[in-house]
This record gives structure tokens, C-alpha cells and sequence, in this order.
């Protein structure tokens, strides 16, 4: 893994995968022609220490942390979501998916960091399968220009890109 310089990384269209999508790769076709169009350098899918450590906490351990192998490390040693600009781009985040920003589930939490992370590195968009994000995909989009979607309408609005 390598971290891409930012006149690198403005040449790609750049996407995050939910924990839930990470975990789907070998079983959804959408996810699978995501990471097809990462290995031809088409895209860049790219992966935060947040999401490391939601993968090594979780009941998949260590398939999930295997499935990630490979991917683009937007962070660096300094990665966390720990300044008063980031606790408040967090803090918002957390606002606006669960209308509140304290007594969360571990869950709710880790959803919004990686939001947050996503759109700290400039992502172009967050794939994920989890309805509750979905549901504030149009709020978020005017708010942070990231676009959350499904796999599959990922996967059309990146073709759609690419062709141009």
C-alpha cells in the first residue's frame, strides 16, 4: 500500500467503501467491478485508518483486514479524526445522520467517522448498503459534495464518468 500524492489522486475518481461493502467483495458483482476498475487504475478505492480499525474490531476478523490488502492508504501516521476542524466536521456528521452527536452506538459512531474521513481525503463517494445513510445521501451530497450511494449506482455514475 502507498499513499498517492494529491496531483495523483486528482486524476482518479476516488471512492470508499463502507465496512459492509468491504465485506461484500467476492459476492456482490457491483463491489467486484469496483475493485476491477481500481486494479486497471481506473478508479482509486481508498481506505482510512478508521476503517482498519472497524475491520480489525469486528466479528470478521481478519478476513475483512485481508479484503482491504492492496488498497490505497489515505491516511498517515497523524490520521484521526482529532482536531477542533475535524471534531466539528464529525460532530456534524454525527448530526446529521442520527440527529444527535452523543450517547451513540459503536455503530453510529464508526459510520460517521468514516464519513468524515471520506470527505477529509476528498472523496468522490462512499458506497454503502446501510439504508439509514443512504436515506441522508441528497442532504449530505449539497453539504460536503460526496456522494453516497449503492454499489450498483456507484458503479453507473463512474462508468457514466469515465465515458465522459
Amino acid at each position: 500500500m502507498y499513499n498517492k500524492t494529491t496531483m495523483e489522486r486528482l486524476s482518479y475518481i476516488v471512492v470508499y467503501l463502507d465496512t459492509n461493502c468491504i465485506g461484500a467483495r467476492g459476492r456482490d458483482p457491483f463491489i467486484n467491478e469496483l475493485y476491477r476498475l481500481a486494479d486497471e487504475e481506473k478508479i482509486a478505492i481508498e481506505t482510512t485508518e478508521t476503517q482498519e480499525n472497524e475491520l480489525r474490531e469486528g466479528k470478521g476478523y481478519p478476513l475483512g483486514t485481508k479484503k482491504i490488502f492492496g488498497l490505497i492508504e489515505s491516511f498517515n501516521e497523524a490520521d484521526s479524526i482529532d482536531s477542533r476542524s475535524e471534531n466539528h466536521l464529525l460532530g456534524e456528521i454525527l448530526q446529521i445522520l442520527w440527529g444527535k452527536k452523543d450517547n451513540l452506538t459503536k455503530q453510529q459512531e464508526r459510520d460517521g467517522r468514516l464519513i468524515a474521513a471520506s470527505i477529509k481525503y476528498g472523496g468522490m463517494f462512499f458506497v454503502t448498503k446501510e439504508k439509514n445513510l443512504l436515506f441522508k445521501a441528497d442532504y449530505l451530497e449539497k453539504k460536503y459534495r460526496i456522494k453516497i450511494r449503492t454499489p450498483r449506482d456507484c458503479l453507473e455514475e463512474v462508468k457514466n464518468l469515465m465515458a465522459g
